[in-house]
């Protein structure tokens, strides 16, 4: 609750997501509006298609629109997952984002890591959210790293995720305090 009441003029955003194959194999479709508390200018919508390469790979293209930037960007994610023993992995997910029509704007790289303990039903760990601006490929700026716990409960088609994420560069009172719904059609 202390987290919560220092955290609610911060980044609180509750996110639906919404997936399917169509019965495609390796196929994978993601719809995902993300609505702050704060705001409904905060509102950010995502769209991924995917490919699963293997166990272990995924890439997706990439579609976001940022109300408060009122911008469109493209670009790809890629997925690796790391099984250290059966029961401890880290996920890595790898984005970068270019504002659509708009060379006047930096490009936006993401890290997004998972180290996580697996049980049955559940997952525990830590997670890590990382936005980088790149200039050029010499210059690039970490703008934002948050890094916290993080809770993975997944039962048949609902996966729910809960974390909260202080930012642990600027030494700040931001924290990314967000829960995750993702439905699977």
């Amino acid at each position: 609750m202390l987290f919560w009441n220092r955290s609610i003029a911060q980044t609180a955003p509750v996110i639906a997501e919404i997936r399917t194959d169509f019965g495609i194999e390796n196929l994978d479709l993601r719809l995902r509006p993300v609505i702050y508390f704060i705001s409904k200018s905060r509102m950010r919508r995502e769209a991924f298609l995917g490919y699963t390469i293997n166990k272990t790979n995924k890439i997706f293209g990439y579609l976001s629109y940022n109300d408060f930037e009122k911008k469109l960007y493209t670009g790809f994610r890629f997925d690796k997952k790391i099984f250290f023993t059966d029961k401890i992995s880290l996920n890595n997910q790898f984005r970068y984002l270019s504002p659509a029509g708009d060379k006047s704007d930096n490009d936006i790289g993401i890290y997004i890591p998972d180290l996580l303990y697996n049980v049955k039903n559940m997952s525990i760990g830590l997670r890590g959210f990382i936005i980088n601006r790149i200039e050029r490929l010499d210059k690039i700026s970490i703008s934002k790293p948050f890094v916290g716990p993080a809770i993975i409960m997944n039962e048949n088609k609902l996966m729910t995720m809960i974390t909260l994420l202080p930012d642990i560069n600027q030494k700040s009172d931001d924290y990314l305090l967000m829960a995750l719904f993702i439905f699977k059609l």
